[in-house]
């Protein structure tokens, strides 16, 4: 095997518009996979998350997402796109989830999105929507299992697909927080971080992808952001600390850092510029590693 072309995709919301970035997909012929990194639906109600403040088809159930029949019934809806259909029958899928297979912001203890008591137990809606999951989308997994696995495409490539929801922490409360620096705070739990960085250093693959549904970068941001610019960086404040440097495989190829958590947040203000850590004042430089051979 000498090439892999792959699409990638994630974050498509129904009732926010039409997925013609599927057709565009299947249209090319090209594709030896699509790799969905999440979101491949959203749980809200119709009117609720929507873009532009415009409803362009509601979503079905007309409900929020909290039991097992209304998870069915969402994922049913969004196989009815003939543009999604068309790219199911054209193209391999792989695929992961993110927070909206079953609730906004979700965490190993909760989500932002859900509401202990009023919407039951976080526990079985977290079960409902993995069930649904298990049985509408193209994955050999029993819920309740590992999500996180490895493929291999020869000696061209591993892909290492995550799953940074059901072990991560509590986002933290703000983009600049003590929270943060917790060396106890995770995005994948020490199991399965090992098992990323193991396949990475032992992997001979020439490539060693990973396909990671939350961002994974150094971020610096000033304080004149708006309330939803912040929003939209919340995303990024489950880090774990862990970091790794690059190992040269018996291939002869780089292993590349892999360092979910190896970022720092920085607010610039008047007085200077504050970061996540508490010990320095101005941003750190990028990790320092022994060169590759």
């Amino acid at each position: 095997m000498d090439r892999l072309r792959i699409g990638v995709v994630s974050c498509a919301n129904w009732q926010a518009g039409w997925f013609s970035s599927y057709r565009h997909l299947a249209q090319r012929e090209d594709l030896d996979l699509v790799l969905h990194l999440g979101d491949y639906l959203y749980e809200y109600a119709p009117g609720e998350y929507q873009a532009r403040d415009v409803v362009v088809r509601p979503h079905d159930p007309p409900v929020e997402l909290t039991v097992l029949d209304h998870y069915r019934r969402r994922h049913a809806q969004y196989k009815t796109d003939p543009d999604l259909q068309t790219l199911h029958a054209a193209v391999t899928f792989v695929v992961t989830w993110d927070d909206h297979e079953s609730a906004d912001d979700a965490w190993a203890g909760g989500a932002g999105n859900h509401t202990e008591g009023a919407e039951g137990s976080w526990t079985a809606r977290r079960a409902a929507a993995q069930q649904a999951y298990a049985e509408w989308m193209p994955v050999r997994w029993e819920p309740g299992g590992a999500l996180y696995r490895r493929l291999a495409f020869g000696s061209l490539a591993s892909l290492s697909m995550l799953d940074l929801r059901s072990y991560r922490s509590a986002q933290a409360t703000g983009p600049v927080s003590a929270q943060i620096d917790d060396p106890d705070r995770t995005l994948t739990g020490d199991e399965q971080m090992s098992w990323l960085l193991e396949g990475l250093t032992t992997a001979e693959a020439q490539w060693k992808l990973v396909g990671n549904p939350v961002m994974i970068a150094p971020v610096r941001f000033p304080s004149t952001l708006s309330t939803g610019e912040i929003g939209a960086l919340q995303e990024l404040m489950g880090a774990t600390r862990s970091t790794a440097c690059p190992t040269t495989s018996t291939s002869g190829t780089a292993t590349p850092p892999t360092a979910p958590g190896s970022w720092t947040t920085c607010a610039t203000t008047g007085s200077g510029t504050r970061c996540s850590s508490p010990a320095t004042s101005t941003p750190p430089g990028p990790a320092t590693c022994p060169p590759t051979r």
